[in-house]
């Protein structure tokens, strides 16, 4: 299992829902590509955990976009990733 940090890029204010650099928060992923070190993280869970922390619905707003956000492998597994990306960046280069 895979713990990522992920945390608020931009201030942005946006549907009467406000975020700011600064903002993180944890979550786990069950699944882990080791072969293309491509970490899959669901974006319901980002949404969940900013809910319980912050008591704000990114995906309603429309801030759940990596724009916004930025996820970076936590502990071991951190040290294994090939230069550091961040999860939407790969996921970003993977999908364009």
């Amino acid at each position: 299992m895979s713990l990522w940090k992920i945390s608020v890029t931009k201030r942005v204010c946006f549907s009467a829902v406000l975020i700011e650099p600064g903002m993180e928060v944890e979550i786990t992923s069950r699944m882990y590509n080791s072969m293309n070190r491509l970490p899959i993280v669901c974006n319901k869970d980002i949404n969940e955990a900013f809910k319980r922390k912050y008591d704000i619905d990114l995906e309603r707003a429309g801030l759940l976009s990596p724009l916004y956000l930025d996820a970076r492998l936590m502990g071991e597994e951190e040290k294994k990733m090939s230069n550091g990306a961040s999860l939407f960046a790969m996921l970003t280069d993977l999908f364009t």
